[in-house]
């Protein structure tokens, strides 16, 4: 019988079966102890049988670098894959872009851009006015001026467009209202690729508790003689598989955002 450090044992064969099996499916660096309530990882095996299976367990760590953070070991079961920006495994985004988008994500900019798309300054005392409502007809709340959220024309002299102004903008501020424009576009564009990027997010901590009950249940099948390791491992790859494609489509988002418009960018938009 042969044991860890947690004392958990377990006779040589079943150890070299558990270990051949996780060199089989790619993730030797998360060679974990046998008992299903263990997490303990298992130093360097010198148990491997076979040329092939040795230079494949030792070729998978020769590109990993663990860190404190399990879910990065378990990306980096990927070969020729290295962190070299000490973020989790992001691509097909560069390190220099994810940390770009990290600091934007974290930074205060965007509600100033929120502002700046949804706010405008009273035409008469110029103090900063939110619109929340669908009504052209404002007020400011500090000097009580009635206006047109459109053309900032009196609205005394309005006339009748009370709801739907149709006059040409004689703000003398053409630069101002330009960057209203620019700054409202610039934040959808941030919102749309940050809120699906967020969601993946969320997913993928579901698709883990998924992933953690598959586990408990093949464990389960396989102590009650329910066949073996092996027979069940399809639905363990399965679920793998789809954490590692949402993982990858997560991290297109800001790939996508900080790309140039063109053909290259339709495409991505395609897939």
């Amino acid at each position: 019988m042969r044991a860890l450090s947690c004392g958990h044992a377990f006779c040589a064969v079943c150890w070299r079966q558990h270990i051949e099996a996780k060199i089989s499916e790619g993730v030797a660096s998360r060679l974990e102890c046998m008992d299903s309530g263990c997490s303990l990882l298992c130093p360097n095996c010198n148990t491997i049988e076979g040329e092939e299976a040795q230079a494949s367990y030792l070729f998978n760590l020769q590109y990993v670098i663990l860190t404190p953070s399990s879910f990065v070991a378990l990306w980096l079961d990927i070969p020729y894959v290295r962190v070299a920006c000490g973020v989790d495994y992001h691509a097909p985004t560069s390190c220099e872009t994810i940390k770009q988008w990290l600091l934007k994500c974290a930074d205060d900019s965007e509600t100033a851009n929120y502002i700046s798309a949804h706010t405008k300054d009273c035409p008469q005392c110029h103090s900063c006015i939110e619109k929340n409502g669908g009504c052209n007809h404002m007020q400011c709340a500090k000097c009580k001026h009635h206006f047109c959220w459109m053309c900032f024309g009196d609205w005394k002299t309005h006339g009748s467009e009370y709801y739907e102004c149709s006059r040409y903008k004689e703000n003398p501020s053409v630069a101002a209202e330009a960057n209203h424009v620019k700054a409202r576009r610039a934040l959808e564009k941030y919102l749309h690729y940050y809120e699906r990027f967020e969601n993946h997010s969320k997913s993928l901590k579901l698709e883990q508790q998924f992933r953690d009950k598959i586990q408990r249940k093949i464990e389960a099948k396989v102590n009650d003689h329910d066949g073996t390791w092996i027979d069940w491992q399809y639905l363990h790859n399965a679920a793998t598989l789809l954490t590692k494609c949402r993982y990858t489509l997560q991290y297109t988002y800001p790939f996508a955002y900080f790309m140039e418009n063109g053909a290259r960018k339709q495409l991505v938009r395609i897939a």
